[in-house]
């Protein structure tokens, strides 16, 4: 009964190295010690995790046709929300001796950590935000979960099935209606900011001056009469 060749499987990171013999009474291949946590589920009848084949390739068809029913009963997949959160602020605590401190999430935001000694000037505010729609999968052959772009449509997805790669400080959440509607509002809320302040700061400056003015109830930068009067004849 000489061994012809190894059947290798990968079962959630560990090697399965499965011999493959020939026996010449029978004049039939087996491949030996086949993972049973593979069989068993299956309800396939065994024989030390003996699978059998007229040919070689008939029985490493057969031990494929196997890891892929028993893939399916593995795979597991959930939609995840994955933000990329960082922030800098000093927020002003509430009651008696209140004072301003720093509360920062920029633990990767090397730029901003290298600014000060708690990451940016008193009084700056940083913010980076965005988020992603994924679906986090795993089955019996990865070790650990991977991620795929979320697709609603079925046809779509066959070919957005590209891995994802989640970055150290990103935050991985369960997805829930509520949770991706506040992402979504939160995101147009600093987009409109940003636009705001833009439309407020590149614009006619007497208009801006106008503005400050109404805003602040101050003086006005300079007393435009003033000019008028150099001009008169004294």
């Amino acid at each position: 009964m000489p061994k012809v060749d190894d059947f290798v499987i990968h079962l959630k990171g560990v090697e399965h190295v499965c011999p493959i013999y020939y026996t010449k009474s029978d004049k039939k291949f087996r491949i030996e010690k086949f993972p049973a946590e593979v069989l068993r589920p299956l309800g396939v009848s065994f024989h030390k995790g003996a699978i059998w084949g007229d040919t070689q390739d008939e029985a490493e068809k057969k031990a494929h046709e196997y890891l892929n029913k028993f893939n399916k009963l593995q795979v597991t997949a959930e939609r995840v929300l994955v933000i990329d959160w960082k922030a800098f602020a000093f927020i002003r605590e509430e009651g008696e001796g209140a004072h301003l401190k720093p509360y920062i999430y920029a633990k990767y935001w090397k730029n901003i950590q290298s600014n000060s000694r708690y990451g940016a000037p008193d009084g700056k505010v940083a913010l980076s935000f965005d988020y992603r729609l994924l679906v986090k999968k795993t089955n019996a052959f990865r070790e650990n979960p991977y991620y795929n772009q979320y697709e609603p449509d079925p046809e779509r997805a066959k070919y957005t099935q590209r891995d994802e790669s989640i970055q150290s400080h990103e935050i991985v959440l369960p997805w829930t209606l509520e949770a991706e509607e506040f992402c979504k509002q939160f995101q147009r809320m600093l987009e409109n900011s940003v636009r705001k302040m833009s439309d407020f700061l590149y614009q006619d400056p007497i208009e801006l001056e106008a503005k400050i003015l109404s805003i602040s109830g101050a003086l006005p930068f300079y007393d435009r009469s003033l000019d008028s009067k150099e001009d008169e004849p004294q």
